[in-house]
């Protein structure tokens, strides 16, 4: 969904459930049908104030509800910073794409396709001992951090889904039928990354 923050606030908040719970409910003539909705979410949105300001919360430069922002996996921070050397490489990347991508060898859409379509169909990792003591021994160590600090919000099992859901799916990569500690390691460094893009840190999280 490009543009998310440009939606009503209605519809935002009608994304919750299939967000979280993967099913959406639609009331009509007095009857509830319940139908299944097991997809992923990717959005886009823009900062209130153009760019990304160091003064303010990111969250406050965001017109998306909490709520809605909270059932995300990952968030992170695009930001707009002025850097000669960067800004050099970046407008010669884009002036050179069509060069470099003639020389890299890539898989044709087709072919990624079918790689996509069987992985779903056909693989199921599931977590190990191994993964399950070390993501839940991160979510114990993280909430008592954060219980200590005066100003922490310690993660919640919002949270942890999201780190099993991470972790499964860098196994599910590899088409793997079981998840190895690497995959984990993976998972809680890509929420760390996230979580320093909004400027926080693990005993800040969201809550």
């Amino acid at each position: 969904i490009d543009e998310f923050d440009k939606l009503s606030a209605k519809a935002q908040k009608s994304l919750n459930e299939p967000m979280e719970q993967l099913s959406v409910s639609s009331a009509k003539a007095g009857l509830v049908q319940t139908i299944t909705a097991r997809t992923s979410l990717l959005a886009a949105a823009n900062p209130k104030y153009s760019r990304f300001t160091d003064d303010r919360c990111i969250k406050e430069q965001l017109d998306i509800a909490e709520s809605t922002l909270s059932r995300f996996d990952l968030i992170f921070v695009l930001r707009d910073n002025v850097s000669e050397v960067k800004d050099k490489a970046l407008a010669e990347t884009f002036l050179t794409k069509a060069k470099s991508s003639e020389e890299m060898e890539t898989l044709s859409d087709e072919c990624f396709k079918k790689y996509i379509t069987y992985m779903k169909a056909n693989c199921f990792p599931v977590l190990t001992e191994e993964v399950i003591e070390l993501l839940s021994q991160f979510y114990v160590d993280v909430r008592q951090q954060a219980s200590a600090s005066h100003d922490g919000k310690p993660i919640t099992a919002r949270d942890l889904k999201s780190l099993e859901r991470l972790t499964i799916a860098r196994a599910k990569c590899e088409g793997r039928t079981l998840t190895k500690r690497s995959d984990a390691e993976h998972a809680i460094r890509i929420y760390n990354e996230s979580l320093e893009s909004l400027g926080l840190d693990l005993t800040t999280a969201r809550s």
